[in-house]
């Protein structure tokens, strides 16, 4: 078994716990999809025992915990498993209902080599998240498609993103649509562009 499909099983504690300590011990899945499976309110006692299997798991690549109500304490879980696992490149987080806990997640990027695609889309991560975003991206080394759809970014926040392209050399692939922002930070991400040369595609 390489790849496994929960969707929208409305998984409860006691079955995230279950699936934590078989992932602790499981050497072939490789991808997981648990979107929709959250027990509503019980974010960081979901994401726990999970995020607590990825210390050793080392063959897991994708990790899709979309639509989950993880909140600020959940996604504090999942950044710190990320910082620690060396095996997961793909991570989508769409739609988790955070905000704050966007500073967790930028930390991590600072020190995780590994993770390539970062999904953070529909979340209120606001211009302090993505000040927080903008400064780790250039101490990134691996990350390649960053998903900030629907951010709430403002006019501030999508200029932080700008300058923080300047100085990235890795990220290809860059989503910023469905939020307004403004002449300035469309103007900051013409800037940009103009010296970043690896940016390949930005929405």
């Amino acid at each position: 078994l390489t790849y496994l499909d929960l969707f929208y099983t409305w998984m409860d504690v006691s079955a995230a716990q279950s699936l934590g300590e078989a992932l602790k011990k499981n050497r072939t899945l490789m991808e997981i999809g648990l979107e929709c499976d959250y027990l509503a309110g019980a974010g960081e006692k979901f994401a726990r025992p999970l995020m607590d299997a990825l210390q050793t798991n080392e063959s897991l690549t994708v990790l899709n915990l979309a639509r989950n109500c993880l909140g600020n304490t959940g996604v504090k879980v999942v950044a710190n498993a990320l910082k620690r696992n060396r095996s997961i490149t793909n991570v989508m987080l769409t739609c988790t209902g955070f905000d704050e806990g966007v500073l967790h997640l930028a930390t991590t990027l600072r020190v995780n080599r590994t993770i390539t695609s970062l999904d953070l889309a529909d979340n209120q991560i606001g211009t302090k998240g993505a000040w927080h975003l903008s400064d780790a991206l250039p101490a990134n080394k691996g990350l390649l498609v960053l998903n900030l759809r629907n951010c709430n970014l403002g006019e501030k926040g999508a200029a932080y993103i700008a300058d923080a392209l300047k100085a990235n050399t890795v990220l290809a692939t860059l989503y910023l649509d469905t939020q307004d922002i403004g002449s300035m930070a469309g103007h900051r991400l013409q800037e940009a562009l103009k010296v970043n040369q690896w940016l390949s595609c930005l929405s």
